[in-house]
């Protein structure tokens, strides 16, 4: 856990690389949330194939959320083919940013966390995605997004069946993992755009809207073999569809 020491809007720059953190959760029985790799008041800090795994959190809000990768008060934060893995015990979140602007999670991949998301970020500013998956999430969510602005989601998979092999998360097995609930939700977010992103074989929509004030975008990609509708629109706000989207979910492809 890294804190600014004066906890001064300067923050300082860190740069971490070719890490694993094991959090040991099967064997943690703390009742206070854990966190793996957490940077507060930090500015331009940047990670590159840093893995966080099996860190011990029991809830998805309050004193038991924890984080395997968590980014608060910070900007400019960068985060290049890391990894959030949960295979052992009892786990939150993956990757969360809180209260931060301009963070990049470029080729990641969150996969199993028990209670929580796979990408979560609150009150923030320019969040983009890249090429990310999250998958097999046993409770929530693969992608959330909390009361933000501008975020950017591009070619990113929630749920989805991965392929033995593929670089650079060669562990992964070729199986459904699709997550326990919604693949991409936005809540109170504003000005979130979705590039040839893919909700695939999730245990309910492949996206969720609710309280977006000017909408959502959504250019290409698809939602498809997801348990309720392919798009659900929780207050009846515009969204905007736009290219070559395919659907095909057992509820509906949209509601609301």
């Amino acid at each position: 856990v890294i804190f600014n020491q004066a906890l001064t809007a300067g923050g300082d720059s860190i740069e971490i690389r070719d890490l694993t953190v094991d959090g040991n959760a099967i064997n943690n029985t703390a009742a206070a949330a854990q966190d793996g790799i957490s940077i507060l008041r930090g500015v331009a800090c940047r990670f590159t194939r840093v893995r966080v795994k099996n860190v011990r959190g029991t809830g998805s809000a309050g004193p038991t959320e924890g984080f395997l990768f968590e980014y608060g008060l910070s900007s400019d934060g960068t985060y290049i083919e890391c990894e959030a893995i949960r295979d052992a015990g009892s786990t939150s979140a993956g990757f969360s940013c809180n209260s931060s602007v301009n963070i990049r999670y470029v080729s990641c991949i969150a996969k199993g966390m028990t209670v929580s998301a796979g990408f979560t970020h609150n009150t923030c500013s320019q969040v983009y995605h890249i090429a990310c998956v999250a998958s097999d999430a046993v409770a929530l969510y693969g992608f959330n997004s909390e009361v933000s602005t501008d975020v950017t989601y591009v070619g990113c998979v929630s749920g989805g069946i991965v392929p033995t092999g593929i670089a650079p998360h060669p562990y992964i097995s070729a199986e459904n993992l699709g997550n326990a609930s919604i693949g991409f939700v936005v809540n109170g977010s504003d000005r979130v755009t979705f590039i040839g992103c893919s909700a695939v074989g999730n245990g309910s929509h492949g996206f969720f809207f609710t309280d977006t004030p000017n909408g959502v975008s959504i250019i290409g990609g698809s939602s498809v073999s997801n348990t309720g509708y392919g798009i659900s629109n929780g207050d009846g706000l515009d969204v905007v569809v736009i290219s070559t989207y395919i659907a095909s979910n057992v509820a509906g492809s949209v509601t609301g």
